[in-house]
């Protein structure tokens, strides 16, 4: 009994291979026993397919039906109860910088993703429907990052042979490969759901004929009463920098891709907010941090010696400093942060340090923004940044 459309039995590393000479049907570490069975004997024994299916809402087991069983499945889940939520089939996808992914002991993560399913966590954590939720991932670093956050989280193949009412599955890579499209773990990870499979993924652009971006195309086609089809909240200004279908260059002299990309939105956001709504503001780029220090009328003697070496050093510049357009009075600063060049422990970690003292220093509203930040939403920080400024300015004038 079993089925071979679904995952393997897990064997131990230490498992011994076979000897040579012996029959691929005996081989332990890659075949389950209804395989050797079947490979050895053919259609010498007679197998039957059990076809009707009982368990899951008939709009996620037709994809598995479609996809993996040739349509031979007979579907006798009855519909949803009057007034119960049809919602079947949800796809929230992740953009660009959500296809990045780092690694825990080896396996991947996507840390965007794993905001995207601590929302669904907060949204079910009153109701009912708590203990009726799974979170399900092919990989191991995934589903630990999701414990950690108190996720019930397993990885798709512990979850054979389990289920639950309402399954949210993070796919983590940015791409399908062999590994986590392989047809009988997403046959597996679609059927855990009994009553609504929440998929968190990007749209595998390019990947059409994919395990995954089938799953996709069947969910988007599905009828709207059965299906919800959006875009995660968190978005970034700097998530085409990990887009490899569109090419970023820097912009003048020697501004950045990622400082061209932010150069743009504050142009954008200035359209956005016009004069009076918060500040006459505009912005300027590599502005000298000695002036600063002199525009403010800071005293030499506020500073280390070390401080002092630094601001003074030409080469040292904010990123972007955002100014009165009457009086040009300094209002507040922006750094521009890439993952790699200002990693904790670096030295740049280090020059970041005393130019955040200085600036505590002469009193400047000053944020920091990280070219890899999963949360993004970077226009919304500097929007909180303006109305901070503006708020102070109208203290100060009491």
């Amino acid at each position: 009994m079993g089925d071979l459309k679904q995952l393997d039995q897990i064997i131990d590393e230490k498992t011994p291979w076979p000897r040579s000479g012996i029959s691929a049907a005996y081989n332990v570490p890659q075949k389950s026993i209804l395989q050797s069975v079947t490979e050895v004997f053919g259609k010498r024994i007679p197998s039957v397919l059990l076809r009707e299916h009982y368990r899951c809402n008939r709009a996620i087991i037709e994809f598995c039906n479609r996809r993996f069983y040739d349509g031979q499945l007979v579907i006798m889940t009855p519909p949803p109860a009057q007034g119960k939520d049809k919602e079947a089939l949800v796809w929230i996808e992740t953009v660009h910088n959500g296809n990045q992914w780092s690694a825990i002991n080896g396996s991947p993560y996507n840390e965007r993703q794993l905001l995207v399913a601590q929302d669904i966590q907060r949204e079910y954590a009153d109701s009912p429907d708590s203990d009726r939720i799974g979170f399900i991932s092919p990989y191991k670093g995934q589903v630990q990052e999701m414990q950690k956050l108190g996720l019930s989280a397993d990885t798709v193949h512990k979850y054979q042979g389990k289920e639950k009412d309402i399954i949210v599955y993070c796919t983590v890579k940015g791409k399908e490969n062999a590994f986590n499209a392989q047809p009988r773990l997403v046959n597996v990870a679609v059927s855990r759901a009994k009553d609504k499979l929440m998929l968190i993924s990007p749209n595998y652009a390019g990947q059409e004929d994919g395990n995954i971006s089938a799953l996709i195309r069947y969910i988007r086609q599905s009828s709207k009463e059965l299906r919800s089809v959006r875009q995660a909240k968190y978005r970034s200004v700097f998530d085409a920098l990990f887009d490899r279908s569109q090419k970023v260059e820097g912009g003048k002299d020697t501004e950045s891709p990622a400082e061209s990309l932010f150069r743009k939105a504050l142009e954008e956001l200035k359209k956005d907010l016009p004069d009076g709504q918060t500040l006459s503001w505009d912005f300027t780029q590599e502005y000298p941090l000695s002036a600063l220090v002199w525009d403010t009328g800071a005293k030499e003697e506020w500073f280390t010696s070390a401080e002092r070496l630094y601001m003074h050093n030409k080469k040292t510049c904010l990123d972007f400093l955002i100014y009165d357009r009457m009086d040009r009075e300094p209002l507040a600063a922006i750094e521009v942060d890439g993952e790699a060049f200002h990693k904790p422990g670096s030295r740049q970690a280090q020059r970041d340090a005393k130019k955040n003292s200085i600036l505590r220093k002469v009193g400047l509203d000053f944020i920091r923004l990280r070219t890899r930040s999963a949360e993004g939403n970077e226009m919304e920080k500097v929007k909180a940044l303006l109305l901070r400024v503006l708020e102070k300015r109208n203290n100060a004038m009491k």
